[in-house]
């Protein structure tokens, strides 16, 4: 187990990156900053490398060209658990929890033995319940996944990632699947866990963007836009539309109507 109660972010600068499948380029030249502390938004249509660029963050996929530098060094990703043992942990938009385990021993999976989760069960929901209890974490270590709401799972694949050390937390599009209430039950989690730790939201919502403190919009596999949320809005046409359609749910191609739109949500 490698939980630590103080984590501290890593300063990331990805630098160059490009990725192509086939005649389909997903990252195109793409450079990113992400500091301790901060909350980074990651916005674009579908299809535009968001979570590709997130993927080779955390190691699940090479890029062709680039470099990612932590801290002072270049480092070469070979795979989630290397990203996770420097303290890069991801949850995905789909749930990577069994659904027929408990709590316990969904966040020390790969890190208990079969036997110890067997034979010391207690002890390691007594650990896990201390944990979540230092983090403010309101889960309950005996409970089976497949009993939990959505927004508490969610809960639990961040948790499982902090558990585990990690200082660096990348959540592709974490409400996606939530009513508004349930996301803010997440949201709340995130802010107080900012303090010192770096975290990357592939956003989905309004009140995602908002809580950021810069924004990198991606649109094609090029970065279209970079800054925060009032910067991007009084300056950048694509950016209001993409805050236009999360506020709506469609793309709008009327500018007055667009206006009106940002102001309400301005």
């Amino acid at each position: 187990m490698r939980y630590t109660s103080l984590c501290m972010g890593h300063h990331i600068s990805m630098r160059g990156i490009t990725k192509a499948y086939a005649e389909t380029i997903a990252n195109d030249d793409v450079a990113f900053d992400l500091a301790p502390g901060e909350v980074h938004a990651l916005l674009g249509e579908n299809g535009a490398g968001k979570t590709t660029l997130m993927n080779i963050l955390f190691g699940m996929v090479r890029p062709d060209a680039g470099e990612i530098k932590l801290d002072d060094g270049v480092v070469a990703l070979s795979g989630p658990e290397d990203a996770l043992e420097r303290g890069i942990g991801m949850v995905h938009q789909h749930f990577m929890l069994v659904q027929d385990f408990t709590v316990a021993e969904s966040v020390v999976l790969g890190t208990e033995s079969a036997f110890n989760l067997k034979l010391r069960r207690k002890n390691i929901e007594q650990r896990v319940a201390e944990a979540a209890e230092r983090l403010r974490f309101d889960i309950d270590p005996s409970q089976r996944i497949r009993d939990l709401p959505i927004d508490t799972q969610q809960r639990v694949e961040i948790f499982k990632l902090l558990y585990r050390g990690a200082n660096v937390l990348i959540l592709d599009e974490p409400t996606s699947s939530l009513d508004a209430l349930s996301e803010e039950a997440v949201f709340s989690a995130l802010r107080r866990l900012r303090a010192g730790r770096t975290t990357v939201v592939i956003a989905h919502r309004l009140s995602t963007i908002r809580d950021a403190n810069r924004i990198l919009v991606l649109h094609d596999g090029r970065i279209m836009a970079q800054g925060t949320h009032t910067e991007l809005l009084a300056s950048n046409e694509l950016y209001r539309r993409m805050c236009a359609r999360l506020s709506v749910g469609r793309s709008l191609d009327d500018p007055e109507t667009v206006d009106e739109l940002i102001q309400a949500i301005g």
